[in-house]
């Protein structure tokens, strides 16, 4: 009975397959591995780490893994991704102002830059006004990054913020000043993936402007995931804005319109 047994546990050892270390050119473990292990065998095992994987199954499944791994461990396909970040706003403003008082007399109208000055009688006088303003905005960057890695880029300014601090003290107030430094700019980080001739990518773009020097301003972030063809433009996102607000008095009344839109977009190139 011994003898039986000692002679079972060697043959249960050399049934056991041997752990094989399988060397990556081109890939980190942490790409692979996701799509190798649903082609491992039941009782089999697979961990990476870095440039190596760590292999024990049977023979034949070793075969499979290996063929497989033939077509993942390539060298990542070359990208080119460009952000187009566009920006339109519209501002106006109308209003009507009558003052003086009424009197008998002559009626006259004269133009001027400010606007439309009506004088009735001798004492009153009727203004018409309004201003407009439109500007528009728009940038594209460009980086260059690889299949499954991920990419960042940054353009802009810092900009001086004057900071004032009152507080009190037994003796009275105490007031200090100092400058602090605000960075805004443009730009994106994003992460693609390339399969076939369409791409996965995740990315999310900024827009960050100044509005006044006291460090006001105007912030715009997006996060998405998008997928689409090779050297198309894909859209983003987009939004509009549009608002009103009068206001009207016994003699006066005026009208303050503004609307704004903006627009991002992505393309994808293979570059090899």
């Amino acid at each position: 009975m011994l003898c039986a047994l000692a002679l079972f546990l060697p043959l249960a050892a050399a049934a056991e397959p041997a752990l094989e270390i399988i060397p990556l050119r081109h890939r980190p473990a942490e790409q692979v591995l996701p799509v190798l292990r649903p082609l491992l065998a039941p009782g089999g095992s697979l961990s990476g780490f870095n440039d190596k994987l760590f292999v024990r199954t049977n023979a034949a499944n070793l075969a499979e893994l290996r063929a497989a791994l033939a077509g993942i461990d390539v060298p990542a396909a070359r990208l080119l991704i460009s952000v187009r970040q566009s920006a339109d706003e519209y501002s106006g403003r109308s209003q009507a102002e009558a003052h003086g008082r009424i009197g008998r007399g002559r009626v006259q109208i004269e133009q001027e830059s400010s606007g439309r000055h009506h004088h009735i009688g001798t004492g009153v006088v009727v203004e018409l006004g309004g201003r407009e303003r439109a500007a528009s905005s728009s940038a594209e960057q460009q980086v260059q990054t690889v299949d499954g890695g991920q990419a960042f880029i940054r353009a802009g300014v810092s900009l001086p913020v004057p900071l004032r601090r009152v507080w009190r003290r037994p003796d009275g107030a105490a007031l200090s000043e100092t400058v602090i430094w605000r960075d805004l700019g443009t730009g994106f980080n994003a992460s693609p993936r390339v399969m076939g001739g369409r791409v996965s990518i995740e990315i999310s773009p900024f827009d960050e402007r100044p509005l006044a020097p006291d460090g006001t301003a105007e912030i715009r972030h997006l996060s998405t995931t998008v997928e689409g063809a090779l050297g198309e433009w894909i859209p983003l996102g987009a939004s509009t804005l549009q608002a009103a607000d009068g206001e009207r008095g016994l003699l006066s009344r005026g009208e303050q319109t503004s609307s704004g839109s903006n627009e991002v977009w992505l393309k994808v190139e293979r570059l090899d």
